[in-house]
């Protein structure tokens, strides 16, 4: 299976852009927990390359790219911002984070998925999961 789809940088575009990609995935007969996570992970990454990385520029746009193959599922999530440095992430559980508001996407993705990936500069998450 691969899938390859481009998204406005639109955040009340997600729900729907992730269900139409769910529909699809789905057709693979996975678990429940493992289409939630999945459905966890794409929520933040999308949510991550609209907010941060194309910070709202509805011009811009958002790249999902999905492969199932070898017992392997791999998203792929690519905005057009400017990146971020991907190796100094803060960790959202220690006490000076945790009442904020925000930074728990990342956090969040590591947890639901078997490995994360980042690449050009933080533009690009690749996600897998271990089926």
């Amino acid at each position: 299976m691969r899938i390859s789809e481009t998204m406005p940088s639109q955040l009340e575009l997600i729900d729907g852009f992730i269900f139409s990609l769910l529909t699809r995935i789905s057709q693979s007969s996975f678990e429940q927990k493992v289409i939630f996570n999945i459905k966890l992970a794409l929520h933040e990454a999308l949510i991550n390359a609209v907010k941060h990385g194309n910070r709202m520029e509805k011009d811009l746009s958002v790249r999902v790219h999905i492969t199932k193959e070898d017992g392997l599922l791999t998203m792929q999530v690519t905005d057009q911002g400017k990146g971020f440095d991907f190796k100094n992430i803060p960790d959202p559980i220690t006490p000076e984070n945790l009442e904020k508001l925000n930074g728990r996407g990342i956090f969040l993705i590591q947890n639901a998925m078997d490995r994360v990936e980042f690449a050009d500069q933080g533009r690009t998450i690749k996600m897998i999961k271990f089926l």
